[in-house]
């Protein structure tokens, strides 16, 4: 309504519009409970994803994706709201269709549970649902296609319908399930006479606007050919028979349809459970009154002036170190932060300041001296920290000798030694996402297990964890684990940004980063090869018999590779001492896109070690290999 002219409470005359204070803050529920929101808050935008349906028992559809909504709403401050979330659905035995998952919802939102996988025979379709589930395959042909169930508008997509065996393929295949941006597909043919059908991948997930996460994606189906791959949101894998596996389970608060299985005693995989997410908006009315504002300086709800960072970001912690003697693991590369899934998106939001300092992690140490000093010497990567940790890409785990220190979880983990007994590879502690709000996807895997004395191979040291693969086992020759491309974003090779190859480490790809260190065999067992790192900066283990004594593996600086292990002097005549391969340090990647920055628009870096680069469509990239700051508007 209008505000009376002349009134005695500051009034301006004008519509009266609903105003928020809820100061962006984002509040998520992965179990049912209450949200009560903040005195301030009036609008709030929320996202609700039940669960996902289970896959189907026999060439079986896999289960549909939970419903997905994100809108916004009006809400009262100071108020619980009660939030429900959905479990996925049940896993369908042989025979059998999958569960429905169940639904979702908050205020006044409800998502439908994503629809139960279909099964053999065509009497079992796909279920409706949030997203549907895929169709069974029928068991001969000429038949009637096995039905996909049905998405719920606004919420989700069809599963696909199920396979009929041709005369070229006698293989079944069940359809995928529905997801929240695509439908389920349909199972795929060999083209060679003869061979299988794998089933037909899930449909693809969607990102929320809130945090960028991936949600909703469909199982994939169960046939007689190879597994079928899992797709973003957290859909299942489809069981198949080369090799025969259960169907894969839908992803944990992801809403994730499970995957089907080709056949008994092969299970289908269980629907992922929902979540929701509530983020409190600040919204300005239009129309103010001195009494409105007195109350949000009352109660610290005061509008600032906020900030957006939009663009893509790749972070990478600094490697973990190693020992030199005389059978150590590799060190694990650095944790790395990845944001594939939000290029041209706001990444970071309601910043209260437009400059973000940025720590770049060092590399661990490793062993120099006698075998007693090896506790002091090596050491796990340091962290590198986006703002007052905002984000944080985990240093490395440091790799060590078997029966003397176990192997340090990490970004990725340090490789197990080979001494008696032999460790196992250090964990992996980069999560693959962070806290809300910001949610970007995390990369880091294990080191490799280590052979003990006596083994197979006879004490032998396992590579390092990278950010795209664990680290080698001993026993599959203590490679370390490959680090991750981010060509897919900052652009194929070669880049000025990219880090140039090192002849101390394994092959370093040109945009790839976090590669794990090598381990090594113990000389007096016979380990006189060269270890690799892997690719993406990860130290070599090098031979110890040459003269004078060869380079130490250190991980490639600004790489955050794992260092290569090292040998001391105690082998066959000619051994010589080599010592453990520091990590190398950390990295950081910002890109923001020319729209991004209309004139005068600020983006700058410091100090000089830094730079910035602007690529011909007019993207800037921020490249920090050293700690500084970056200023942006």
């Amino acid at each position: 309504m209008a505000s009376p002219s002349g009134s005695q409470n500051g009034g301006i005359l004008g519509v009266s519009n609903k105003t928020s204070f809820g100061k962006n803050t984002v509040t998520t529920k992965t179990s049912s409970g209450d949200i009560t929101t903040q005195a301030g808050t009036r609008v709030a935008q929320v996202l609700v994803v039940a669960g996902g349906g289970g896959g189907g028992g026999t060439i079986a559809g896999g289960g549909g994706g939970g419903g997905m909504q994100c809108t916004q709403i009006n809400v009262c401050g100071s108020t619980a709201y009660t939030a429900t979330i959905g479990g996925g659905g049940s896993a369908g035995p042989s025979s059998n269709r999958g569960g429905d998952g169940v639904n979702s919802s908050f205020s006044t939102i409800t998502s439908i549970g994503g629809g139960g996988g279909g099964s053999h025979p065509s009497t079992h379709p796909g279920l409706p649902g949030g997203s549907g589930g895929g169709g069974g395959s029928f068991p001969a042909a000429p038949g009637p296609q096995a039905a996909a169930g049905c998405g719920t508008a606004g919420q989700g997509n069809p599963g696909g319908p199920g396979s009929l065996p041709g005369p070229l393929n006698p293989g079944y295949a069940g359809a995928g399930g529905g997801g929240a941006s695509a439908a389920g597909n349909v199972g795929s043919p060999s083209p060679v006479s003869g061979n299988p059908w794998s089933g037909g991948l899930g449909g693809a997930g969607l990102a929320s606007a809130i945090n960028c996460t991936v949600y909703a994606g469909g199982g994939g189906g169960g046939g007689d050919g190879s597994p079928v791959p899992a797709v973003p949101g957290g859909g299942g894998i489809g069981g198949g028979d080369s090799p025969s596996i259960n169907g894969g389970a839908g992803g944990t608060n992801l809403g994730g349809g499970g995957g089907g299985a080709r056949c008994n005693p092969k299970t289908g995989g269980a629907g992922g459970s929902g979540i929701v997410v509530v983020k409190e908006l600040n919204k300005a009315s239009g129309v103010w009154s001195m009494q409105s504002q007195f109350s949000a300086k009352s109660q610290g709800t005061w509008p600032k002036k906020l900030f957006n960072l939009t663009g893509a970001m790749m972070m990478v912690g600094g490697g973990g170190g190693t020992a030199l003697a005389p059978s150590p693991g590799g060190g694990g590369a650095g944790g790395m932060i990845y944001m594939p899934s939000c290029v041209g998106a706001t990444v970071m939001s309601g910043l209260e300041s437009n400059t973000l300092d940025v720590t770049i992690g060092a590399g661990g140490g490793g062993q120099t001296g006698s075998p007693p000093d090896r506790g002091s010497q090596v050491q796990a990567g340091n962290n590198t920290i986006l703002g007052s940790n905002l984000l944080i890409a985990l240093g490395g785990g440091a790799g060590f000798t078997g029966g003397v220190t176990a192997s340090i979880p990490g970004g990725s983990g340090g490789g197990g030694g080979g001494e008696a007994p032999s460790q196992t590879g250090g964990s992996t502690t980069q999560v693959p996402s962070m806290p809300s709000p910001l949610q970007p996807f995390g990369f880091g895997n294990a080191g490799g297990t280590g052979s003990a004395c006596g083994g197979s191979p006879d004490r032998q040291g396992a590579g390092g964890g990278g950010a795209g693969a664990a680290g080698t086992p001993a026993s599959s020759g203590s490679n370390g684990g490959s680090g991750k491309s981010v060509t897919p974003i900052f652009g194929s090779a070669p880049q000025p940004f990219y880090i140039a190859n090192s002849s101390v480490a394994g092959v370093t790809v040109c945009g790839t980063f976090a590669g794990g260190g090598a381990g090594r065999q113990d000389p007096q067992r016979g380990g006189t090869g060269t270890y690799s790192g892997g690719s993406g900066g990860g130290g070599n283990a090098y031979s110890p018999t040459s003269s004078p004594s060869p380079t130490r593996g250190c991980g490639t600086a600004n790489s955050g590779g794992g260092g290569g292990a090292g040998t001391c002097a105690n082998g066959p005549t000619g051994v010589v001492l080599t010592f453990g391969g520091q990590g190398g340090s950390g990295y950081v990647l910002i890109k923001t896109p020319a729209p991004a920055l209309p004139a005068p628009g600020v983006f700058s870096i410091s100090p000089g070690a830094n730079a910035i680069v602007t690529q011909p469509c007019g993207a800037k990239i921020a490249k920090f290999a050293a700690s500084g700051t970056l200023t942006f508007e």
